[in-house]
């Protein structure tokens, strides 16, 4: 009371704890304090994560003093209690003005089918992994593949079309649209007139581009972080592409926590792309399982190899991989993914 606290309640597991967070009531502030015995796992951390509710977990410098009998050092968990109230969570919806919403389609016609493909820095691959699952989803579906990189709108180049283009060579059922012209218009035309639009599945491709911080993707006003989360928010299936590489694995955690909390209904499948046999990737593939089992991500994921070589000759050529080396290692992980996505759309 001296300090303008008040204990409201005290949980004795993480039942109780989350029952409690769930009844309190939204227009008051709480902070949630817990010693790191309580094992709470990240997606658990962001149950009583929210604009109204702060947390805190304890550490050694907090629960070692020898002066105090309880074993607590109550100057420093006050200063720790202050200064995570004053610090924003790392994500705060409610301040962006963005609720955590369901995914639902976009265009009348298309269901819930479009696939967004991102990913980490320092190119791990996204535009070629949307290229190749594009053209094999083509194979069964009629298939829209979208340029969302504003950074790097160059996926037509790599199809060596025009800019006028639309249709691929790759396939008939392949289709190029520019996503700041993407309207329901563009969208019929693409259906057959001898089909009727209830009998036709069209399975969209978003290269999304880099993930950036989503919690300031949300407020940045400039164009870039407003586009990625528009084009984000249309795709019902994410899929994130990281390489074998350290910082890879936070972008990948802090991608997948923000995300869930902003959309709580997404798919999200990880590929770890251009992944050798030597022994520092192998034991990256261990880093990447361990991972995805600590975020409790169930979802399937999918390794694909590197062979830059093939990936050569399909660039050099204007091509997929499904064309240069149809019966390649590489070539059957990818379509492994894309049959996977295509059937969980």
């Amino acid at each position: 009371a001296q300090k303008e606290f008040t204990v409201v309640g005290r949980a004795h597991s993480k039942a109780q704890l989350f029952d409690f967070v769930a009844k309190f009531p939204t227009e008051e502030r709480l902070i949630v304090i817990y010693d790191s015995g309580l094992s709470l796992s990240p997606t658990e951390k962001l149950k009583i994560q929210t604009e109204q509710i702060a947390s805190l977990e304890l550490g050694n410098e907090v629960l070692s003093n020898t002066s105090n009998a309880s074993g607590l050092n109550s100057e420093v968990l006050l200063s720790q209690v202050y200064e995570r109230l004053r610090k924003p969570e790392e994500i705060h919806i409610g301040d962006s003005g963005i609720s955590p919403k369901s995914i639902k389609p976009k265009f009348s016609g298309t269901g819930n089918l479009w696939i967004g493909i991102t990913g980490s820095d320092a190119s791990p691959g996204i535009t070629t992994v949307a290229i190749n699952v594009a053209a094999e989803i083509s194979l069964e579906s009629f298939t829209v593949l979208l340029d969302g990189d504003s950074d790097r709108v160059d996926i037509g180049v790599k199809l060596g079309m025009k800019s006028d283009e639309r249709k691929s060579a790759l396939n008939e059922n392949l289709t190029l649209i520019d996503i700041s012209k993407l309207d329901q218009q563009s969208i019929e035309r693409l259906i057959p007139n001898k089909q009727p639009e209830s009998e036709t599945q069209i399975v969209g491709c978003v290269d999304l581009g880099d993930a950036p911080d989503l919690n300031i993707a949300l407020r940045d006003r400039r164009e870039k972080g407003k586009t990625y989360v528009e084009n984000l928010q249309m795709c019902g299936h994410i899929v994130y592409v990281l390489q074998p590489e350290k910082h890879c694995l936070f972008e990948m955690e802090r991608f997948y926590l923000q995300s869930k909390q902003l959309y709580p209904d997404a798919r999200i499948t990880f590929v770890l792309n251009k992944a050798s046999n030597s022994s520092r990737h192998q034991a990256f593939k261990k880093s990447f399982r361990k991972k995805l089992q600590e975020l409790e991500a169930g979802q399937k994921h999918f390794i694909i190899p590197l062979e830059y070589q093939l990936i050569d000759r399909a660039q050099g050529r204007f091509s997929t991989v499904a064309e240069v080396a149809p019966r390649s290692t590489l070539r059957k992980a990818i379509r492994e993914l894309s049959i996977y996505l295509h059937k969980s759309t």
